[in-house]
């Protein structure tokens, strides 16, 4: 994890680290996917990201992972 331009940046996180990485981010055993919906966990993950003050996961699921993106740079734009 890395601040480049005043935003936190992680790169990836290795499957062996996940656990710590949740944790470290104050995150439930198992939080909501900001997208679908449905439980996610360290081991379950496919995307974090900071959205409006709070961090938001995203499952593994690429359909997912497309509209997570999408939501992102959404709100990049907002800000800019």
């Amino acid at each position: 994890m890395s601040v480049e331009n005043g935003k936190v940046v992680i790169h990836a996180v290795h499957e062996r680290d996940a656990e710590e990485f949740w944790k470290k981010l104050g995150l439930k055993e198992t939080e909501t996917c900001f997208v679908c919906g449905e439980g996610v966990t360290a081991k379950t993950f496919g995307a974090v990201a900071p959205f409006k003050g709070k961090v938001v996961v995203c499952c593994e699921s690429p359909h997912c992972f497309f509209h997570f993106k999408l939501k992102m740079k959404e709100k990049e734009k907002e800000v800019e």
